[in-house]
């Protein structure tokens, strides 16, 4: 029951982990420990973790000595627990120690080399989240999830306040088509929810959403389907800021059509103009042929005849 008991308590003080730091885990479970053996009063604990040493009060090294490695997965020997009497005591199934505390120890080391692990674990995915945390953050694409119970669940702070307008707790639970133009509603559910729907990636659609002033902006979204047993249960999201990119690209457009209607206009011009040019062509052609019909002025050289024509 002693045993039971201690290896209780030690699993009540590993799941209290994120209540704490990792150094008063180990103390707490060596304190734990040592009242686990035949003398307690006698007895006193080391736990030894990749260099760092863990110990009970009163620690010393003796003769009376019991010990198991901490081992992790992949057959790792990361640390030793240890257990001494301080005085000599009667000889039994191990030296001082009986053969139920060799049990005790090892189980008691089993787990502590799970609870490493867990704990890496753990950090690792500390640095991940937080390294994620870091690259949404500074990322200038605006990237969010969306489910299709609960609506959005995270979407990147920095880039919707910039590019919506709004803050991130504004946005989180609310739909994600509560956000787009009317007039992009169709491409949405044709292009976007139609493909998520039938668990397929959709890259480059462009979709005009409403900023929180009431302006428009346009996004280019790739999105990929969130899939749980076989069902499409949301939807992972990035979006990038083409505004002006369409802006350009309408501005290019205008003046396409401009340059259409100049010329349009031009060639109409042209017609006006050439066919009064044809005319006056003609009258200057038949001036210059009708004085003598291409023979010299009779009057040419007499002054007196040149200037006067009248009757």
């Amino acid at each position: 029951m002693k045993e039971l008991s201690i290896l209780y308590e030690i699993s009540r003080i590993i799941e209290r982990r994120s209540e704490t730091s990792l150094d008063e885990v180990f103390l707490e479970i060596i304190r734990v420990l040592s009242t686990g053996w035949q003398y307690p009063e006698d007895t006193v604990a080391r736990i030894t973790v990749h260099g760092h040493r863990f110990a009970t009060e009163r620690f010393a090294e003796t003769p009376w000595r019991q010990a198991s490695p901490i081992v992790v997965l992949g057959g790792e020997t990361v640390g030793m627990v240890e257990i001494y009497y301080l005085h000599e005591r009667p000889e039994r199934d191990e030296g001082p120690f009986l053969a139920e505390e060799r049990a005790l120890l090892d189980t008691v080391a089993r787990r502590l080399g799970s609870m490493i692990e867990r704990f890496q674990a753990w950090d690792s995915l500390e640095k991940s989240e937080s390294q994620f945390r870091e690259i949404m953050q500074q990322s200038f694409d605006m990237i969010y999830t969306c489910y299709h119970e609960g609506g959005i669940a995270y979407i990147s702070p920095p880039a919707v306040t910039r590019i919506l307008g709004y803050a991130p707790d504004e946005i989180i639970g609310r739909r994600c088509r509560d956000f787009v133009v009317p007039s992009s509603l169709p491409a949405w559910e044709e292009g976007g929810r139609a493909k998520i729907s039938c668990g397929e990636p959709v890259e480059g659609l462009e979709i005009e959403f409403r900023r929180k002033d009431g302006s428009v902006t346009y996004l280019e979204l790739n999105e990929s389907p969130i899939i749980r047993d076989l069902s499409v249960i949301g939807v992972h999201v990035v979006g990038r800021d083409i505004t002006d990119r369409k802006q350009n690209e309408r501005l290019r457009q205008r003046a396409f059509e401009q340059i259409e209607r100049n010329i349009e206009q031009f060639a109409i011009l042209g017609d006006h103009i050439r066919q009064p040019l044809q005319v006056i062509l003609g009258m200057t052609e038949l001036i210059d042929d009708g004085g003598g019909y291409g023979g010299e002025d009779p009057g040419a050289g007499r002054p007196d005849q040149r200037l006067h024509h009248g009757p």
